[in-house]
């Protein structure tokens, strides 16, 4: 009988020792995927950020190009070019993976909606983008005459 239960007691630790592999490849495999998901997030947040950043600096070059001559500012869709001071170009600018598009829509004789917008390629999510929009006034000949309406576009 002592012969029998040490066999027993042999066959148990064996089937220990499989659970026991059997959990610690699963825990590895869930530490893993966790890693891995946290990286992914980490260059997302990254690529965002950096979105945003590049479309506020579209519409601060707009900010520019406006107190230049407002007049540089014609309807449409471009891109910008920073050569000792901020151009309109007619492509859409390539930065990196991010692709930048300023458009330029007229409001009245005195004021344009400028949207910067930004698109890039996510892992995963496909094509991503990001814009902001502002009105951007001729300050030098601007009159206060208008009324709040003339700002709102009808569209």
């Amino acid at each position: 009988m002592t012969k029998i239960n040490k066999n027993i007691g042999n066959g148990f630790s064996l089937v220990e020792i499989v659970l026991a592999s059997g959990v610690l490849a699963m825990l590895s495999i869930i530490f893993l995927g966790i890693l891995t998901y946290g990286q992914e997030s980490t260059v997302r947040g990254a690529q965002r950020t950096r979105a945003i950043y590049l479309a506020q600096e579209g519409l601060e070059a707009a900010r520019s190009i406006r107190d230049q001559s407002f007049a540089n500012l014609t309807v449409g869709d471009f891109g910008l070019s920073a050569t000792g001071q901020w151009s309109l170009v007619p492509t859409p600018e390539v930065i990196d993976i991010f692709t930048r598009t300023v458009s330029i829509a007229d409001i009245n004789t005195q004021t344009k909606q400028i949207t910067s917008k930004v698109q890039w390629k996510q892992s995963g999510a496909g094509l991503v983008d990001i814009s902001f929009s502002t009105l951007l006034t001729d300050w030098r000949t601007a009159t206060s005459t208008g009324t709040s309406t003339e700002f709102c576009p009808t569209n």
